[in-house]
């Protein structure tokens, strides 16, 4: 008897917890997440040049990566190579309205020295006065900057 008493107490008690937790719930758990509608599908394309640092002429610059960043954060929203000629073609999810960044970084070697390159679009406005071209991409040129003073790790 003294355990079947035990037993209806226990079944009680586990009846009365369960559905107040499930009413304890926090308002975001209970409400199902729904994507943020401000978001837009964008496309940027254009090309990458880099300067020689002894004449100052331009080059495509072939191979390297274009990454693009929500401006002002760390917040990284893609990225792509460039062709041999140095175009390049990106689509990204980004806010409405939002800004932002291509940058650009790597290493080269011009008559048998090494140099470190890197260069920025920065602030690209999404869905606003950008320059587009025809197929509704954003154009955007970068030229990167390449000084001889090569991280260690790329030497």
């Amino acid at each position: 008897m003294r355990h079947s008493l035990s037993f209806v107490v226990c079944m009680i008690l586990l009846l009365a917890v369960f559905p107040v937790c499930g009413l304890a719930q926090p308002e975001s758990a209970a409400q199902p997440q729904s994507a943020p509608s401000s978001n837009a599908m964008v496309c940027v394309k254009g090309a990458v040049f880099y300067r020689f640092p002894v004449d100052a002429g331009l080059a495509p610059y072939a191979e390297v990566t274009v990454s693009a960043w929500r401006t002002g954060t760390e917040e990284g929203l893609g990225e792509v190579k460039t062709e041999a000629d140095g175009r390049f073609r990106i689509e990204l999810t980004v806010p409405e309205g939002g800004r932002i960044d291509l940058r650009v970084w790597g290493a080269q070697r011009i008559g048998g020295t090494g140099y470190y390159c890197r260069g920025a679009a920065e602030g690209l406005l999404v869905g606003g006065a950008s320059p587009a071209s025809e197929d509704g991409c954003i154009e955007v040129e970068i030229v990167a900057e390449c000084q001889d003073r090569v991280p260690h790790r790329f030497r």
